[in-house]
């Protein structure tokens, strides 16, 4: 009988759980104001000045794609001159109620040398495929990059 070659095991991968705890606070009407520890309070609400949930719905998703890609940027260490990004959410009557159905993503990059630009594309890709919010909403999420170099007039 031949020995029987073992392979060894697999390494453990340790997973981690995080929390998000935030609170609200009414200030009348329909309005409140939204706050978490060291944070500054954030209105929200259907008034001019406050953010209402449809716009932070949006803007996570958006946040979260240029947080991922400047994490990458910095690990590849990209030279990033200017990031900029706007993102439009999509609300449609669904199933007996309303939904966001997409979320454009359209980040704006503009890098100091033109050799970056590829290396870009790939981490703002990468940034987009990994991104918490965007894997956890049930709408499309698009990305619709535009990446430029400082050189170019």
């Amino acid at each position: 009988m031949s020995p029987t070659a073992v392979a060894p095991p697999e390494p453990r991968v340790r997973r981690k759980t995080f929390t998000c705890t935030t609170g609200v606070e009414w200030s009348g009407r329909r309005s409140g104001a939204l706050s978490t520890k060291d944070k500054p309070l954030l209105p929200v609400g259907p008034d001019l000045g406050a953010w209402s949930p449809e716009d932070l719905f949006v803007a996570s998703v958006n946040a979260c794609t240029m947080m991922g890609f400047m994490t990458l940027a910095e690990k590849q260490h990209i030279e990033v001159e200017s990031y900029s990004s706007e993102a439009v959410g999509t609300m449609e009557y669904v199933d007996d109620g309303y939904r966001f159905t997409e979320v454009v993503v359209r980040p704006r990059v503009v890098v100091v040398d033109a050799s970056d630009v590829r290396v870009v594309a790939e981490a703002l890709a990468e940034a987009h495929k990994s991104c918490l919010i965007g894997n956890s909403i049930r709408g499309v999420v698009v990305l619709e990059p535009g990446i430029t170099f400082s050189g170019e007039d």
